[in-house]
């Protein structure tokens, strides 16, 4: 059997609470901020043949980075995603990640409304 070079973790509705927005308020008590990943990474046949866990990217290793940057305060979500992309992509054999940040309910007026902001970045391979 031939493996692929590459494959894609996804990694749903994790839920954190951040000091996040432009207002101070918002960073003062805090929000809800909902998060969503996909790693791509290198395919080790440690991993999809031997059943290896050291052979394939640590999970909680991906949340315990997302988890530290949600705890610094910012005030974007572009910013957010961006600093969570760049955390992600220093994980072993993770080549790109897609990552979509949701603040549901933001103070513009519009009842239920949710915000999102998805990136997608990827190693420099020169």
């Amino acid at each position: 059997m031939k493996l692929p070079e590459t494959y894609t973790i996804t990694l749903e509705n994790m839920n954190f609470f951040a000091h996040l927005g432009v207002g101070e308020e918002e960073r003062k008590t805090g929000v809800e901020i909902k998060v969503c990943v996909k790693l791509t990474a290198v395919v080790h046949q440690g991993a999809f043949v031997n059943d290896d866990p050291f052979a394939a990217p640590d999970y909680s290793e991906a949340y315990r980075r997302i988890a530290e940057v949600m705890a610094r305060p910012l005030k974007l979500l572009e910013k957010l995603a961006c600093e969570i992309g760049t955390v992600l992509l220093q994980m072993q054999d993770v080549v790109a990640a897609e990552v979509k940040v949701t603040k549901p309910n933001p103070p513009v007026g519009a009842d239920g409304m949710n915000a999102s902001v998805n990136i997608r970045m990827a190693k420099n391979m020169d």
